[in-house]
């Protein structure tokens, strides 16, 4: 594990790499290496600990950053999966707590625009006026009467070309573009087709990518692509005809030496290229001189102008690629060849006596040739030249002792608080309340199992006490103002407000994860805490459950409603993962318990007794009035078959308890809907480990993204955003509800001593493949039984372990989506976004047995 310090455009910045495979890369940049340096100390320092990552999803992937307060100073590479964003987090503590020396290199990348030739094919070069002269298939070779220049092309069974060459200067060079084509016209990798507003045409390729030949227009792709399949059958026969030459060369060059003249001195004595043509064997030339006007480069004899001036075209293209030179010894004296792209010798330079003197004319050459681009009409592009500098450095970071102990502050600050009180009435949301105990107020946040999740420190007057529950109110919607911590291997999280001080906290958890958890419940809208609006980012918060934080759901009005007197209650562990909450809560008011014992401690005189006692009173009578109206009430919506009729008589004395089983006669299917691909997204199972709840807090939050989405550019946008609106609160909301109030009654039944099974079935739309749907069906219905077995603190645990909460699965996938639903991936509105395909990610209760159990 590695740092590296990146220079581009004058600044810095770092990223922290692994086997040189990236990591991490910071968000801020610096004007110099050494500020960069002390912000990879600070960031090994914050990555350190646990408590200053968070989770980030982003367009489908998963990735942590580290933050300081409000600043994010590094973000991580994106992955697949919340499991492997957790390995790496562990995987990074551990190695940043414990190593305290680093190497970071320093990397410097200067850019430098400069002018090259263009690579682009000079159309020119073609001829696609000449037609076929012998009138059969295979290669046609023939010299044009315009210009003297070298052609061939390749005709069909028709004897119609297909196949276009660029001029050639020579017979031999021509031949070698025919073996060319021979060597790749079967290899459909080599044809780039291409298609325009008149037409379609292909390109044949060499390995190298440089173009060998092209076809004319075609009207249609279909005969462009006809002629291609032609090519590729047949070319291969004629290869016994245009064999590739044998190499003759004194000077590992082709074409041999004796196409060149050495002989001849520059005569125009300038830098520079020199053209002319030679009085003996009337062959054309060109030298390129340096700056004495001495020849460093000659060419090999042309039969014409058009073709040297190719040749001097082609040096431009080419001198100032280093690859492109050949660098060779002959008897103690040096020189080079130029080569093209394909291979083929270009030029060569005469002997030098040492190394050097030939490495100076390479140089001069390479910057000198482009210069005359424009006279040759040669096209130039600008390329940008990079150069990079690595720079090796070390860095030691002290890390601090590790703490054993809670700090002096810390025991300051948690001896303000009571994490053994209970919450006495266990609402749902935020309960004020008095401590007997402790002679002081508090108020707890608590989760829809009544569970305090957030604790607030004592206050020593109601006042105080409610002046701190509306500062937690403010504070909790901003993100930033909570803090997930480590205290002695054990985590919380706390509340501030904007200077800084801690205004609640939660108790301890065993891991990270499950502090993370807990403060997701808090987080989302079913909290119940009035949360400003939030803009939808690209990249939201995710917790550890998968809830994600976008736009806030705000939960219905707070109503009224009687609170019974609290009866006796098990607390699990803090470590017991809470569901979310259920969209109805109780007043934010002080209950009356708290009030009256205030004032039977504060009384002095005997009044203050009398009080006391009659208040005493009247909440036993009230405990045994609520006992016994919970016992004797029957439900007259659910269970109103059963309530209505009496038990029914068994006829036949050999009957099994089977048959006396109750079906409940009213009950109506309870339908419970999904996000698109959830629970646990892009996998290929059919379990999870999320309670239905988490992911309906997840979907219920994106119903803005689904309103904007169903909506846009409709001219009836308003209605469409009715419709969705009108699918989520009506469907997704009244779902989990009902699910909740299934959930109550269904828990009394079983007390009573009664077995029940549930028969749930799992939809999906059509989007993805059938398979891939009943996988994600089981899935849904997996949470469904998660629910349960977690409901309320886990009570349906006991009885499902005991068989006695049956549920029976059925995953249809989309078998029984309707016909009507789009699985166009193309057209996300109508199949992802649409309340039509939305109604088909469904789980529903299709039926509620009961029967006494044995």
């Amino acid at each position: 594990m590695h740092f590296e310090i990146i220079r581009t455009n004058d600044v810095y910045v770092f990223q922290l790499l692994e086997d040189n495979n990236l990591l991490m890369a910071g968000n801020t940049t610096y004007q110099d290496p050494s500020s960069c340096m002390d912000a990879i100390r600070n960031f090994i320092q914050l990555a350190a600990t646990a408590a200053n990552y968070i989770t980030h999803t982003e367009s489908g992937n998963y990735l942590f950053a580290i933050q300081t307060g409000d600043t994010e100073i590094a973000r991580s590479i994106p992955y697949d999966s919340m499991e492997n964003v957790n390995v790496s987090i562990n995987r990074l503590i551990e190695q940043l707590s414990t190593t305290s020396d680093y190497e970071v290199n320093v990397i410097e990348t200067r850019t430098q625009s400069i002018q090259r030739p263009g690579l682009q094919v000079d159309l020119d070069a073609y001829d696609f006026t000449q037609l076929s002269r012998s009138g059969k298939a295979g290669f046609e070779v023939f010299q044009s009467a315009k210009n003297n220049l070298y052609y061939f092309h390749f005709n069909n069974s028709q004897g119609q070309p297909i196949l276009y060459s660029q001029a050639y200067a020579s017979e031999t060079t021509r031949n070698n573009g025919i073996w060319s084509v021979i060597q790749n016209a079967d290899k459909e990798k080599r044809y780039e087709r291409k298609e325009t507003d008149t037409g379609a045409y292909f390109i044949l390729k060499a390995i190298n990518g440089r173009e060998i030949a092209r076809s004319n227009f075609f009207t249609t792709t279909t005969e462009r692509d006809e002629a291609i399949q032609s090519l590729q059958k047949t070319v291969q026969s004629f290869a016994d005809n245009y064999r590739k030459p044998e190499k003759t060369s004194t000077r590992n060059g082709n074409p041999p030496v004796d196409k060149y003249n050495f002989t001849v001195v520059s005569q125009s004595g300038q830098a520079g290229f020199e053209s002319f043509q030679s009085a003996d064997t009337k062959q054309y030339y060109f030298h390129f001189n340096d700056t004495d006007g001495q020849a460093i480069l000659y060419s090999q004899g042309y039969g014409n102008i058009a073709g040297r001036d190719n040749g001097i075209r082609s040096v431009i293209k080419n001198a100032y690629q280093d690859a492109r030179y050949v660098r060779n010894e002959e008897e103690g004296k040096h020189y080079f060849i130029l080569k093209a792209g394909n291979n083929q010798e270009i030029a060569r330079s005469p002997l030098f006596d040492t190394t050097a003197a030939m490495e100076a004319a390479i140089l001069f050459l390479k910057n000198q040739s482009v210069t005359y681009a424009s006279r040759y009409q040669v096209d130039l592009y600008t390329e940008e030249l990079h150069t990079v500098e690595t720079q090796r450095l070390s860095l030691h970071v002290d890390h601090p002792e590790p703490v054993t102990n809670l700090s002096e502050k810390s025991k300051r600050t948690i001896d303000q608080y009571d994490f053994t009180q209970r919450s006495p009435v266990g609402i749902k949301g935020f309960e004020p309340f008095y401590s007997i105990k402790n002679n002081a107020y508090y108020f707890h946040y608590n989760n829809d199992q009544g569970t305090p999740i957030l604790f607030s420190e004592s206050y020593p007057t109601a006042q105080t006490r409610d002046n701190g529950l509306e500062s937690v109110k403010r504070n909790a919607p901003i993100e930033s103002r909570w803090r997930v911590q480590e205290e002695d291997g054990q985590y919380f999280y706390s509340l501030r407000s904007g200077n800084n001080q801690e205004i609640a906290r939660s108790a301890f958890y065993n891991s990270r994860e499950l502090a993370l958890a807990n403060l997701a419940v808090i987080q989302t809208a079913e909290s119940g805490i009035e949360v400003e609006a939030l803009p939808i980012q690209d990249s939201t918060y995710l917790s550890y459950n998968g809830i994600t934080k976008s736009e806030p759901v705000l939960v219905d009005p707070i109503m009224p409603r009687d609170i019974p007197a609290p009866k006796p209650k098990v607390y699990p562990q803090t470590e017991a993962l809470p569901l979310t909450s259920v969209a109805s809560t109780s007043p934010l008011t002080e209950p009356a318990v708290a009030t009256m014992a205030s004032q039977e401690i504060t009384s002095t005189g005997p009044s203050g007794w009398v009080i006391g006692g009659v208040v005493a009173a009247i909440l036993i009578c009230g405990v045994i009035w609520y006992t016994s109206y919970q016992s004797n009430t029957t439900d007259t919506t659910l269970f109103a078959a059963q309530a209505n009729k009496a038990e029914p008589v068994v006829k036949d004395p050999k009957q099994t308890s089977a048959t006396v089983a109750t079906t409940i006669e009213n009950f109506q299917p309870i339908a419970l809907y999904f996000n698109n691909d959830y629970p646990n997204p892009k996998t290929k199972t059919s379990t999870t480990e999320l309670t239905y709840g988490q992911t309906y807090a997840s979907y219920y939050n994106q119903k803005e993204v689904f309103t904007k989405e169903y909506s846009k550019g409709s001219s009836n946008a308003e209605a469409f955003k009715q419709e969705v609106e009108q699918f989520f609160d009506s469907k997704v909301k009244k779902g989990y509800n009902d699910l909740t109030a299934l959930s109550d009654k269904l828990l009394a039944k079983l007390k009573e001593g009664n077995k029940v099974e549930i028969t749930v079935t799992g939809f999906a739309s059509p989007l993805a493949e059938g398979d891939y749907n009943k996988m994600l069906t089981g899935r849904r219905v997996s949470s469904i039984e998660n629910h349960f077995r977690t409901y309320k603190d886990g009570q349906f645990k006991e009885y499902m372990d005991k068989g006695l909460l049956l549920i029976t699965e059925q995953a249809s996938g989309e078998d029984n989506a309707s016909s009507n639903i789009s699985d166009n991936r193309d057209d996300v509105r109508s199949s992802l976004y649409s309340p039509a395909a939305s109604a088909e990610r469904r789980v529903e209760i299709t039926n509620v047995t009961i029967q006494k159990a044995n």
